[in-house]
């Protein structure tokens, strides 16, 4: 608690001025941020190690078989060179928003179009590809959209100069499409758990009809269930702390009063323990 305090007081006063509102929030929130996509990433990898499984074994119907056809369509359920298809959908969203906090960071604390045009271009490519890949997905892929042209909006920006109030018009600007993103990332919960769970709950049932005891392997269930619960609220946290940056950077008249964005980062962070703890409860 105390880092996060002194970190946002000494970035306050090193951004000085009124037309810098925002920026000591967001450069905190994107430390804390950087945090919670850690533990998110840990998250979609036990994510894509279960979905693969459970796609093979829904491939092969179950069978003991080797299966007699190979489907080009069903290349990530087997290749270690990329997820499967939910898991895909989640690790490119959440690189998508990582690349886009390094570009607002950067506009905030002043970085000029030409050292941020390798960042830029790079969201662009990720974006893209992740629009391609949520085909199947149209809820998802139209969070993107507002991305892209985003983009094209930053291509004509290359004053550093103008970079404050470039991260102030774009982070008010654009802040309904990034909290759609997480969002909907959140709402999609349901298929996470119910993945995640799929062979405990196959267990569950194999062990009942065998007459085994299958009480470790419903606390499993519920760790399970207690984790992405975490997760939920750890995403609702995100919005919170990027809710208190907007706050910030409307209303400049607060000065140095913190304690709004101060509170939503420390909440952010403790969920962020929080979810770690129980990653590393599921996974023992």
């Amino acid at each position: 608690m105390r880092a996060i305090i002194g970190l946002l007081l000494f970035v306050f006063v090193v951004s000085g001025c009124v037309s810098r509102s925002g920026v000591a929030e967001f450069v905190t929130y994107k430390t804390v941020f950087d945090e919670s996509t850690a533990v998110s990433t840990a998250l979609i990898d036990q994510l894509s190690a279960s979905e693969r499984r459970i796609g093979q074994y829904q491939r092969l119907r179950g069978s003991k078989g080797a299966g007699k056809v190979f489907n080009v369509s069903d290349a990530a359920y087997y290749s270690r060179e990329a997820d499967p298809p939910l898991a895909a959908h989640y690790r490119k969203a959440l690189d998508v928003i990582g690349r886009y906090n390094v570009i607002m960071l950067g506009y905030a604390t002043g970085r000029g179009f030409d050292e941020l045009e390798a960042e830029i271009f790079a969201l662009s490519a990720e974006a893209s590809k992740t629009v391609d890949l949520v085909t199947g997905s149209t809820q998802i892929a139209a969070q993107f959209a507002p991305y892209l042209g985003m983009l094209r909006e930053f291509a004509d920006l290359g004053l550093a100069a103008r970079s404050r109030q470039v991260f102030r018009d774009k982070a008010v600007a654009y802040h309904a499409d990034i909290v759609g993103l997480i969002e909907t990332m959140r709402d999609g919960a349901p298929e996470i758990f119910e993945v995640l769970t799929f062979w405990i709950e196959k267990d569950i049932v194999d062990g009942t009809v065998a007459g085994r005891g299958v009480g470790e392997l419903r606390d499993k269930h519920l760790q399970v269930r207690v984790l992405v619960s975490d997760w939920v609220i750890l995403m609702n946290r995100n919005i919170d702390a990027l809710n208190a940056v907007v706050f910030a950077i409307e209303n400049p008249s607060l000065g140095s009063d913190l304690s709004g964005a101060t509170t939503s980062l420390i909440e952010l962070q403790t969920t962020v323990k929080a979810v770690r703890t129980h990653l590393a409860e599921v996974n023992s």
